[in-house]
């Protein structure tokens, strides 16, 4: 088993005045100067106090700090090789300078990965860099991580495309495989092992394994070469609530869900859940999220581009004809939605279908979500759409909240 010294590139934890147990370092409290201090954007950690703690990474005393660390580090341990931790998390840069440092950080990955070679020749074996950044090659950039530059350049051995908080449903792997096909640089898909709030699946009303196993595949599916699992060391971020409180103790469901996680061969046997992550609160780090959200008005022009959009890369069809899968199912946790059952518009793929759910599931937490069995799913993009149908302002105005597809291969307890 290969070991790294692993850097986790910025901190927000420091940045929450009301978090005292967490501590900040000697370096930052006597070196203000360094760190991104104010104005923070909103939503971001550290806003409520307008000051972020996170490092600027604009000062040659920052960047120079951690390559230092990295020299030291592979100085003094027999580290298999080093991993940096840009997924947590921006900003790295002050609102106005990011564009002009995306070339400052790129040079610091050059630095970075001399490092690595320069002791993989003086201890005379291959170490390696990994490098895991968010999801969203588009969104790393404008955070002044050129995610592609990266991989073109062949600055890291392992990119990982990590989810900054929980796992989430749409990686860029495809764009990332297709930018490493001339260096050989391996891009892996990445998530926390928590997911946002999901249906009780499997025994489970928190982060049940089926998301994580829809995660892997659709990355596997899109050419990732392996799978990089975080934060599932800590009980709260599996599949809960789990047996035990202790760090080291793993019962059979979350070994097997480990097992699982490494080839295609088993997750596509398993059951599997593709939802769309729904954060609240503060501090969020992710992208590109479609709920929760309004039902749009048929009436003032909405129409088919307002769908949810979720990927399946499993040939389902394909899968029940062969017995290996028994069914699917389309779960919706919708509120206010009581007084419009007739105005509104539900389409599956483009099909027009009843608003007639199967049955319902509801967690302890009286969450409740509707259940539409074998709706007509397909492999790759799948379009849920939901609207109202009129032009009348409806009142309590129905929202979703939660949006899942389940492909099923035993029965959910």
């Amino acid at each position: 088993m290969a070991v790294y010294g692993s850097f986790r590139m910025n901190d927000a934890h420091a940045c929450d005045e009301a978090r005292g147990w967490y501590g900040r370092s000697q370096q930052k409290t006597e070196r203000l100067d360094l760190l991104l201090g104010s104005p923070v954007p909103s939503g971001v950690h550290g806003a409520d106090w307008a000051f972020s703690w996170r490092w600027n990474y604009a000062k040659t005393e920052v960047r120079e700090r951690f390559l230092g660390l990295f020299d030291e580090t592979l100085t003094r341990y027999d580290f298999d090789g080093l991993e940096l931790d840009f997924s947590r998390a921006s900003p790295f840069f002050r609102p106005g300078e990011i564009i002009e440092n995306i070339p400052t950080l790129t040079q610091f990955m050059r630095d970075s990965q001399e490092i690595v070679k320069r002791h993989s020749a003086s201890k005379d074996r291959e170490l390696q860099l990994i490098v895991r950044v968010p999801v969203g090659i588009g969104e790393n950039l404008e955070a002044g991580m050129d995610t592609e530059t990266w991989i073109r350049e062949g600055l890291a051995d392992i990119l990982v495309l990590g989810s900054p908080g929980y796992c989430v449903h749409e990686i860029d792997i495809g764009k990332a495989v297709s930018f490493a096909k001339e260096n050989g640089t391996l891009v892996f898909t990445g998530f926390d092992g928590a997911t946002y709030t999901v249906s009780p699946q499997e025994g489970y009303e928190r982060s049940p394994s089926s998301v994580l196993r829809a995660t892997a595949l659709n990355g596997y599916r899109d050419g990732a070469a392996g799978v990089h699992l975080f934060n599932y060391d800590y009980p709260s971020h599996r599949a809960g609530p789990t047996d035990s409180n202790d760090f080291n103790i793993f019962d059979d469901y979350h070994l097997q869900t480990v097992q699982d996680l490494r080839e295609t061969s088993s997750l596509e046997w398993r059951n599997r859940c593709y939802y769309l992550p729904s954060p609240t609160g503060a501090g969020r780090a992710d992208h590109r999220l479609q709920v929760p959200r309004k039902l749009a008005l048929m009436g003032r022009g909405a129409g088919p581009e307002h769908a949810m959009r979720l990927i399946v890369h499993d040939a389902i069809d394909g899968g029940k004809a062969e017995g290996r899968i028994g069914k699917t199912e389309l779960r919706l946790r919708m509120e206010d939605f009581e007084d419009s059952l007739d105005r509104i518009h539900f389409e599956v793929n483009g099909k027009v279908l009843p608003f007639t759910p199967s049955r319902t599931v509801t967690n302890s937490q009286g969450q409740q979500w509707l259940v539409f069995d074998n709706p007509p799913l397909q492999q790759g993009l799948n379009t849920i759409l939901l609207l109202l149908e009129g032009i009348e302002t409806p009142d309590p105005w129905p929202s979703v909240h939660q949006c899942e597809i389940l492909v099923l291969t035993s029965d959910l307890t």
